[in-house]
């Protein structure tokens, strides 16, 4: 599917990003990225999965009040460790972005040229302070407002990784069609 086809699931926000000219990597450094933005995947799916809602099963409250506990007890480390990560790491400027499981559009002052192949580095979720590394090619650029308008179709990129990404943009776009509904 390209950015053009309107029935790809994508998800609007405002994220972390950046991109440079991607250079030529040998396939042990793909490799660790491509297992890397897998374990990430993973991660969050497990991390932002929601807990059964108190009353719905009376007869397992007690392990949902265990869980409940649990998971806040992980919040929180989680929380304490993105905090450390992020004073001693920068992170790239926050930018308007759309995305998909095989492309992500964004807005910046500046921009790679169109059909220039690019590294991504996108933080998906604040409480884990760990970037998706995204090899891509520019598939347009277009003047908006003092500033770029770039989409990007990701590169190398295998059915598992697809099957993932698919998860996690359709999980965010769902919540956010869910806060907008609640509002």
């Amino acid at each position: 599917m390209t950015a053009a086809e309107p029935s790809t699931v994508s998800y609007s926000t405002i994220l972390p990003l950046s991109w440079q000219a991607a250079s030529v990597q040998d396939e042990t450094t793909q490799a660790r990225w491509h297992h890397a933005n897998l374990a990430l995947l993973r991660a969050l799916a497990g991390i932002e999965a929601t807990l059964p809602l108190e009353g719905e099963h009376d007869r397992d409250s007690h392990l949902v009040k265990t869980l409940e506990r649990l998971e806040s007890k992980i919040d929180i480390a989680l929380s304490l460790l993105a905090r450390l990560s992020n004073g001693q790491a920068e992170l790239p400027r926050q930018l308007p972005v759309t995305l998909s499981a095989q492309h992500i559009e964004w807005t910046d002052t500046a921009s790679p040229k169109a059909g220039q192949e690019i590294m991504l580095t996108v933080y998906l979720n604040p409480k884990l302070p760990e970037p998706l590394m995204l090899r891509a090619k520019v598939a347009d650029v277009t003047s908006v407002d003092g500033g770029f308008r770039c989409v990007a179709e990701f590169l190398d990129q295998d059915e598992e990784f697809l099957d993932w990404m698919t998860r996690t943009v359709f999980r965010y776009h769902r919540r956010a069609l869910q806060a907008r509904h609640q509002q």
